[in-house]
């Protein structure tokens, strides 16, 4: 009898546990069915107003005897980039950043005149999508938070004026930006050069004329822009197999395995591009050196700036490794440099990107790295004066 009791006891404590889970998941069901959760973005659309098919293409370049390829934006241009949705509230209302490209084939306002930069000190920023500010206005990109900052803070006090000019290009490596430094960067005579590396900026060439087939000086290879733009974004099959089913708990678990999958393999491909198995690490490295006696020789002051990944930043940053590589090649090397890290670390990772779907540095972002840098220059420029 009383162990008969006993048994229907935690027969009946089983019962209670097993109902207890089946209301909580409703619960949890219903709650997250009337929040709309979890949010399952779309990938940003582009929309290229000038109605071409592709925004950017490499070229094969004679230049002082060697053969040069350079990457950049399809000139005189205008496309925007669409996001699924505004939850910051900065993009235009309809979820968009517009971008504006010049003659030459980079980033502007859509009204500077380049050829008007007399006596005046003018900055050159070289590098890669970072730079050139994807899912950034034009006037938040750090660039141009630098420029804002050393006129208003020294022109008074050094009697000068500043101009700068953007030479980002996304998907652009070392080895690509030494080619626009030498193409295009030059002619504009900048008094200070700016060159921002992210640490993916030692991969491989992304593509090729040697892809391509036979091509002679002159023809331009134009790449989709889609391809491999969003880094670190989940793609789109992935929000389709989240999106499958219909149990929003069952969608939650799915998008957290995802993204920490992602986030995983994110950090295993940035530190693979720092070992041996990744034949175009030094190729960059030396791009840098060249980069720098070039500047020597024009009398440029050439600064690089390390711009950390926006992962990992709350706790353990997973790259001080490669951070403290790169800042041990450039000090063996003579080079001035500024480890951005510092100035992020302990700060939300999430939110300084651009978007769910789009891992780029936010305008949060560019801002702590053009005032970070607003300071140095200040610095430089009050004690060289």
């Amino acid at each position: 009898m009383f162990k008969r009791l006993i048994k229907n006891r935690r027969l009946c404590n089983l019962l209670l546990l097993l109902t207890s889970v089946v209301l909580t998941v409703g619960v949890c069901e219903v709650v997250l069915r009337w929040l709309d959760l979890p949010k399952l973005p779309n990938q940003p659309i582009v929309e290229n107003k000038s109605g071409d098919k592709f925004l950017l293409f490499g070229e094969l370049k004679f230049s002082s005897g060697d053969i040069l390829y350079i990457l950049k934006y399809n000139p005189s241009k205008r496309f925007k980039i669409v996001y699924s949705d505004n939850p910051r509230g900065y993009f235009n209302p309809d979820n968009s950043i517009e971008y504006f490209i010049d003659a030459d084939g980079y980033r502007y306002d859509g009204s500077a005149d380049y050829s008007s930069y007399k006596d005046k000190v003018k900055l050159a920023f070289l590098g890669d999508s970072f730079t050139f500010g994807q899912g950034v206005r034009y006037e938040d990109t750090y660039p141009m938070i630098i420029c804002k900052s050393l006129n208003q803070k020294l022109k008074e006090k050094i009697g000068k004026t500043f101009e700068c000019r953007n030479f980002g290009v996304g998907g652009a490596n070392i080895f690509l930006e030494k080619t626009s430094f030498i193409l295009d960067v030059t002619g504009y005579n900048p008094h200070i050069l700016i060159l921002a590396i992210t640490l993916n900026d030692v991969e491989p060439v992304f593509f090729s004329p040697i892809d391509y087939g036979d091509i002679k000086f002159g023809d331009r290879v134009y790449r989709h822009y889609e391809a491999d733009v969003f880094e670190g974004a989940n793609s789109e099959d992935v929000y389709k197999s989240i999106r499958k089913g219909k149990s929003r708990i069952l969608s939650l678990i799915k998008k957290i395995y995802f993204r920490n999958k992602l986030t995983k393999a994110t950090i295993s491909y940035y530190k693979s591009l720092y070992t041996p198995s990744n034949s175009w690490l030094q190729e960059n490295l030396n791009a840098i050196i060249d980069i720098s006696q070039k500047c020597r020789e024009l009398k440029i002051d050439f600064i690089v700036a390390i711009v950390p990944m926006m992962i990992g930043l709350e706790a353990e940053y997973p790259f001080e490794k490669e951070h403290a590589f790169l800042r041990t090649f450039l000090l063996k090397n003579g080079i001035t440099f500024i480890d951005l890290l510092p100035a992020f670390k302990g700060k939300n990772s999430e939110e300084l990107r651009v978007h769910e779907t789009d891992a780029h540095p936010n305008e949060i972002a560019h801002r702590i790295i053009g005032e970070t840098l607003s300071k140095e220059l200040e610095k430089m420029l009050v004690s060289s004066n």
